[in-house]
This record gives C-alpha cells, structure tokens and sequence, in this order.
C-alpha cells in the first residue's frame, strides 16, 4: 500500500510539473515561430533599404537568401542542440539558444542599414538560435511527460505555427498604423511589384529598425516566461527512489532494476553520424525535408509581396497569416491520435 500511495503521488505531481513545462516550451516555440512573419516584414525592410541605404536596386527577390540561410542555419544547429543538451543540460542549452535568437534580432537594429549584415544577423545567426532551442524545448516536455509524446510534440510544434499569428499583428501595427499600402511601381514590366514612397511614407520606413528592438522585447518577455517554467527532467528511477522504493522489500528493489533494464532493452539503437548516414530512412526524411522546405521558403518569403500587387489593404494581408491558428489545434489533435495508435498497438 505504501509504494502504490507513493508512487501514484509521484505520477500526479510529475504530469502537473510536465504540463507547466509543456506551456514552457510552447512560450519559446512562439517566439521561435517569427520565422514565419518574415514575409510580411520583409515588404517593409526592402523598402527601407531601398530609401534609406545604399542598396537603392534592391528587390523581393533578394530577400530569399535572408529566409533560406534563416532556414539553413536553423537545421545546421539542430544537431549541434542536441551536443550541449547532452554536455550542459537542456535548460541551459534552451538559454543558449534563447540569447543567440533574441540577441541577433536586436543586432539587427543596426544590421538593417547592410543587407549583407542584415543577411548575417537575422539570416544565419537568426537560424543559429531556432536551430539549438528547438528540439531541447520539446525533448524536455516529452521527458516530463513520456505517455503524451505525440500530444507534446503536437503542442510545442503549433506554438511554433502561433508564432506568425502572433506577431504579424504586432510588426504591422508597430510599422504602418495608418494602414498605408505601397504604391511605388518602378519597374514596368513588373507593375505589381510595389514598394512604399521614401518621401510620402518616411514616417513608417523610419520605423522599421525599431521594429527589432519591439521583436526583441517580446522575445525576452515570452522567452523568460518559458524558461521558469522549464525544469531538468529527473531521472525516473531516482526519484522512484525517492519515493520510497528503498525502504520497500530487496524484491520489490529487484523488480525496479529488472523494469529498469527492460527498459534499456526498448530503447532504440543510437547511431554515430557516419552509421547514420547509411540508415535509408534517413535519405527519406532528409529529402521530404528538403522538398517541404524548397515550398515553405518560397511561399513564406512572397506571399504578401504577391498580394501587394492585388489587394490595397496591408492590414489585411498581414492577417493572412492569422488562419493559421486553425492549423495550430489540429497539430495537437494529430498528436493526440498518433498518440492513442501508437499506444494501442
């Protein structure tokens, strides 16, 4: 009766603790998912480069390299997360991540008068930071919560999807209040390709450098929230322990270490990089990967420099964005029921 009292209130207080940490990792998913507002804040610092730089020809289609090496460096850190989550733990490897991602943002201040900079900044450095909090974020709530994995992963991935409903709001509020759309055509056989007048509408490109530091702002906000929230998963069998399976019977203790190597047992195989570039599965993830992403970049750069050329109404394209809200319960929906058949097999 002792160790079921016991380890029932263990269960209870370790889902309660994990959810917390859910809603943690979620917070810093958000701030991660500004990703994806680069399309919209794109439109207003092409225009500030344009009006207030040297980089007077610059185009929409330069902005690519911004979002791609965004999204580049975002992957190349991932697995570099994954070395300090193991050399330092995963809160401190979170912070890491958290500083470079909301220090680069700020950077960008002063970035934005270089496109080259502004590349450097908020492109690869930018994606340094996603890249190294991203899956630590997630692997420490499924820590805490290891019979909700897909209800987990579900969640944090629809933070990181709330993050354009988030903040484009925010940019374009901050930016245009007045709801001014471009209408400078300079190239005529491009007539739907508008930029903002660098007289008529000073006012609003003079306010794009500060829309980092408002970014950047939030970010700390939101990224402090979630990080108190965060804690280190213990090790389940100490705090078995703890509970007050050492004061049980010797076989009580020899049925804990033979669960505990049961458990090894299930774990799946680790590889080193080289076996794991042999493992075919690999190669199919690698190249779905690589095909989901030649579209994300492509939309998620021109989707609103598109829409320019047709719709007179910049508030309106900025909440183009917001339907991906209903976007966001279905991941955890997916989660749940990848969840529920994974469990009942």
């Amino acid at each position: 009766h002792y160790y079921i009292t016991n380890n029932l209130r263990f269960s209870m207080n370790q889902t309660a603790r994990g959810f917390l940490v859910l809603i943690g990792a979620v917070f810093i998913h958000i701030t991660l998912g500004v990703l994806y507002c680069f399309g919209n804040f794109s439109t207003y610092i092409v225009s500030f480069l344009r009006c207030k730089t040297d980089y007077t020809t610059v185009r929409f289609t330069n902005t690519q390299w911004i979002l791609t090496l965004m999204v580049c460096g975002q992957g190349t850190t991932m697995v570099v997360g994954g070395l300090l989550e193991r050399k330092i733990g995963t809160r401190f490897t979170i912070l890491i991540g958290c500083a470079i991602h909301t220090g680069t943002a700020a950077l960008s201040y002063f970035a934005v008068h270089s496109f080259y900079a502004l590349i450097i900044t908020y492109g690869i450095l930018f994606g340094f930071g996603i890249g190294i909090a991203y899956s630590p974020a997630m692997t420490l709530a499924m820590k805490w919560l290891p019979t909700y994995k897909g209800v987990v992963a579900g969640s944090v991935v629809a933070g990181f999807g709330l993050g354009a409903m988030v903040f484009n709001p925010i940019i374009t509020s901050f930016i245009n209040p007045n709801n001014t759309s471009p209408d400078v055509a300079p190239y005529p056989d491009h007539p739907k390709e508008k930029y903002y007048n660098c007289t008529q509408d000073h006012a609003l490109i003079d306010r794009v450098p500060y829309c980092f530091l408002v970014m950047a702002a939030f970010f700390v906000g939101l990224q402090t929230v979630g990080n108190l929230l965060l804690k280190e998963a213990p090790t389940v069998f100490e705090d078995y322990y703890e509970s007050g399976i050492n004061g049980a019977s010797p076989s009580l203790q020899q049925d804990s270490t033979a669960s505990e190597n049961l458990l090894q047992e299930a774990l799946p195989p680790e590889y080193t990089p080289l076996q794991l570039l042999k493992q075919r599965d690999f190669w199919i993830l690698w190249f779905t990967f690589l095909c989901n992403n030649q579209g994300i970049c492509y939309v998620s750069t021109y989707w609103k420099s598109f829409g320019q050329g047709f719709i007179s109404d910049d508030m309106f394209l900025a909440g183009v964005a917001l339907p991906r809200v209903s976007v966001t319960p279905s991941v955890g929906l997916y989660g749940a029921v990848s969840a529920t058949n994974w469990a009942s097999r």
